[in-house]
């Protein structure tokens, strides 16, 4: 299995993971016993290791986009990025919708008071935090090219910084993806 699908897998098992943790914590919070404190517990668990294993691919990613780059291999750097940020559009999508989901959950549930609590905050802290940890991984592919580029002559130092810049901006990323495949087509 390729760097890119193996990252994709882990990315849809991590999501997998947060819908098993919620479904633990309905059951402990429905009938607080033994076992769903372990089902709790469990999901968690998995959760915390999917995590463990994004952040892993992650690092194996930007090892690879360096030595692509190293090796001045803009093909090779294309195909990665155009898979990776291409390929990872539905889990974001899904994603947003499963933490609008639970926003709306924890906010109709305690009728709005939900604002007030601050493991409130911390949860939309951490799910923003782990989102955009995920998504500057997936943009490795997409700087090595752009500084790539630059070493080539075909980008400005200018040029280059606002890709870099649009590359670790939510949504901006899969624009500035499009554009760079684009250009790089013609310029490699």
């Amino acid at each position: 299995m390729a760097r890119k699908d193996r990252f994709l897998v882990v990315l849809y098992l991590y999501l997998f993971s947060i819908l098993a943790e919620i479904g633990g914590l309905y059951y402990f919070l429905k009938a607080p016993s033994a076992f769903s404190k372990g089902l709790a517990a469990a999901a968690a668990l998995f959760m915390l290791l999917c995590f463990a294993a994004v952040v892993t691919l992650i690092i194996l990613n930007i090892s690879c986009a360096v030595r692509y780059f190293r090796e001045k291999d803009g093909i090779l750097l294309r195909q990665a990025m155009k898979g990776m940020k291409l390929g990872s559009i539905p889990f974001f999508i899904i994603n947003f919708l499963v933490c609008l989901m639970i926003a709306a959950v924890i906010f109709g549930a305690s009728r709005g008071f939900a604002v007030f609590l601050p493991w409130v905050w911390n949860w939309v802290l951490c799910a923003v935090a782990s989102t955009y940890i995920i998504m500057a991984g997936s943009s490795c592919y997409g700087i090595a090219l752009a500084r790539l580029l630059r070493q080539n002559g075909s980008l400005s130092r200018k040029q280059m910084s606002v890709h870099i810049v649009l590359q670790l901006i939510f949504v901006l990323d899969v624009i500035d993806t499009l554009e760079l495949l684009k250009f790089s087509a013609k310029n490699l």
